[in-house]
């Protein structure tokens, strides 16, 4: 899937993307290209998008007791942690963001949840800090979790 004219999701395995990093009251335009074994190529029509405009500025609580599991490494962060809070969104609405190194893997992102697996990526060699970062419907990020470290 292609935001902007960037790849922003590769291979996904359903026929859904949940798109995450947006800022609020800008358009995008998204296209989804489809490719098969042999290399043929189709492209959908590009879809432009408006996201909503923020409704309140107080970002939400940043994640607690933040932990990866011992099946962590090899690159692989198996995390969980306590949920968020927000002043007008429910927990059930919130989106949590994983950093790797301060980069967001905007695929690991979840919504609602307190727990995921993230994966390391190309970018991501050696010993990595993993952190977690909370997001309302405003789009409000909450300060950073505490820090986990995990073997890419």
């Amino acid at each position: 899937m292609y935001l902007d004219g960037i790849e922003y999701l590769r291979n996904l395995p359903w026929t859904f993307a949940n798109v995450f990093g947006l800022t609020p009251s800008v358009t995008y335009e998204l296209r989804v290209d489809a490719h098969d074994n042999y290399g043929n190529l189709s492209q959908s029509d590009v879809l432009s998008v408006t996201t909503p405009a923020p409704t309140n500025s107080v970002a939400p609580t940043a994640p607690t007791n933040v932990q990866l599991g011992f099946q962590s490494g090899n690159g692989e962060a198996w995390l969980s942690w306590d949920r968020s809070t927000d002043d007008s969104d429910p927990q059930s609405l919130i989106v949590y963001e994983i950093y790797f190194n301060g980069v967001p893997n905007y695929r690991e992102s979840i919504i609602g949840g307190n727990s995921a697996i993230a994966y390391c990526t190309e970018q991501h060699i050696g010993l990595a800090e993993v952190v977690l970062r909370a997001v309302d419907t405003s789009g409000n990020r909450s300060a950073p979790s505490s820090a986990g470290w995990v073997d890419c």
